[in-house]
């Protein structure tokens, strides 16, 4: 490759297997690899970004080294385009309201407590198997996310808060609970995003509080063996099996759930997701689960009358068309009533 090109491609897939360099490919240029939670530099960035073996942990990260002196940093961090709005216009809140327009919505604020599974920082009460000494990292401290949340609240506005840990979601759990006292009673719909991990049994908590549990199925991109491999060399047998995914415990508890893609992470192609759920009645979670999750289910999420009745036209006829043929393209979208594809 002729010198001055960037090497363009998707979120690298965790696990430490990715901290080998490519042969040749990364001592000189300039490289960066993310997976979302996690960064890996090559010696070329860290020189230029200053970062060495003295350097401190950043604030919400941790710069990890291991023993043969390669440097890996991790960071939980705002783009500086996100970080530069430090409110939304109070007076578009209040003459608008949330809906802007049909196609214009005003949804809320999303915040991370935690980081991933894979990179070791989610955050648990007990330390990674892989990693004694190490419980994950709290990315954002408690003072701003509640004081963020309250203020959100405050506003209308919806919250969605990253939790995969079981530490970290007790945490989420709390601040929300500190909302309702502060902020009184009212339908706010309060998410928490991921929660992958519950272990001590809070899933009784997401129903009584009226908590939204924002999951993913299992993706494509990250097969059910792969994530089984993950969960027991992070956690160890016994955890990964009692806390993980606790999907029925939530559903037992009535706690509103519903279901995405988890992306940028994986694909964003809502069929991909939905075939990988694995059954025919988890596609109300996409759906009419997703809708209400947002406000949004007096206007979609269903066909029903008075709907926008925003739809789409597959391939296939049935379910088990749709399983086996692997993928379904769409031959025709409907936005509100009206033919938008092709």
């Amino acid at each position: 490759m002729a010198p001055g090109y960037w090497v363009v491609d998707g979120i690298m897939i965790f696990g430490e297997e990715n901290y080998q360099s490519p042969p040749g490919l990364m001592t000189l240029r300039l490289t960066i690899l993310m997976d979302g939670h996690m960064g890996l530099a090559n010696s070329l960035a860290l020189k230029i970004a200053g970062i060495t073996n003295y350097t401190e942990d950043p604030n919400g990260g941790a710069i990890m080294r291991t023993a043969d002196g390669v440097t890996h940093v991790g960071d939980m961090t705002m783009f500086p385009s996100y970080s530069s709005v430090k409110c939304l216009p109070q007076d578009l809140i209040h003459e608008k309201g949330r809906k802007l327009s049909q196609l214009l919505y005003l949804g809320g604020v999303k915040a991370f407590s935690d980081g991933s599974l894979g990179s070791n920082s989610a955050l648990f009460y007990e330390p990674y198997i892989d990693d004694p000494q190490n419980c994950g990292l709290q990315v954002t401290d408690m003072e701003s996310l509640l004081n963020m949340t309250i203020a959100s609240d405050k506003s209308e506005l919806q919250v969605a808060i990253h939790a995969i840990g079981d530490r970290a979601n007790d945490l989420i759990l709390d601040i929300y609970k500190s909302v309702v006292s502060t902020n009184r009673m009212r339908d706010r719909r309060l998410s928490m995003l991921s929660i992958w991990h519950l272990g001590h049994q809070p899933g009784a908590r997401f129903g009584e509080e009226g908590i939204v549990a924002s999951v993913q199925a299992v993706n494509s991109r990250i097969t059910y063996w792969m994530m089984l491999i993950l969960q027991k060399r992070k956690l160890g047998a016994e955890r990964a099996q009692i806390g993980s995914y606790l999907f029925q415990s939530l559903l037992a508890s009535n706690a509103l759930l519903a279901f995405g893609s988890d992306w940028p992470v994986v694909d964003i192609n809502p069929l991909r997701s939905i075939k990988d759920s694995g059954h025919e009645k988890n596609t109300p979670w996409y759906t009419i689960s997703a809708a209400r999750a947002c406000f949004l289910d007096e206007d979609v999420g269903s066909l029903s009358p008075g709907k926008f009745a925003d739809f789409v036209v597959l391939s296939t006829d049935s379910w088990d068309d749709f399983v086996t043929e692997g993928s379904s393209s769409v031959e025709a979208t409907y936005v509100g009533g009206i033919q938008a594809y092709p």
